[in-house]
């Protein structure tokens, strides 16, 4: 994930604008395939970028091309009412812990014991359970937003 100076921020955010191929804001001779922003202002969000071993990105969450492709058709974007205000939220995202910069590359503990880094169900419980009031309103918006437009107003 995110460089030490340049961390990935973590706790709740929702998916906004995608693109199949778009340019880093950072640097524009990065190309950035299969890009889902989480961060619309800041330029934050999960795209395909080569994986060298360590966190080395602006923040940005890199995936291998396989993930970002298929993150990138299954969640949704947001739906905007106008250039600057958004109507329905994208799909909830949970970005969580930290990476000890002076420690060892924990990705290499699964050579010896593939389940070195498994998340436990409590663990994820006690993760989402701070997020879930605000994730189930926006969900419930999004709900109300399909069923008048597909039904129009109820009066």
């Amino acid at each position: 994930m995110g460089r030490e100076n340049a961390q990935t921020p973590t706790g709740l955010f929702f998916t906004n604008w995608k693109a199949k191929k778009t340019i880093s804001t950072v640097n524009d001779e990065w190309e950035l395939r299969w890009n889902f922003n989480i961060l619309n202002k800041e330029g934050i969000g999960w795209h395909e970028y080569a994986m060298p071993g360590y966190p080395a990105s602006h923040s940005c969450l890199r995936l291998v091309k396989e993930d970002a492709k298929y993150l990138y058709h299954w969640a949704d974007q947001w739906v905007l009412a106008d250039r600057t205000t958004v109507q329905v939220k994208g799909t909830p995202v949970i970005v969580f812990g930290s990476y000890d910069f002076k420690a060892g590359k924990p990705w290499l503990q699964l050579v010896r014991d593939p389940h070195a880094l498994d998340i436990s169900e409590n663990e994820i419980k006690q993760i989402t359970e701070p997020f879930l009031n605000e994730i189930l309103i926006e969900q419930e918006n999004k709900e109300n937003f399909k069923f008048e437009n597909t039904y129009g107003k109820s009066s």
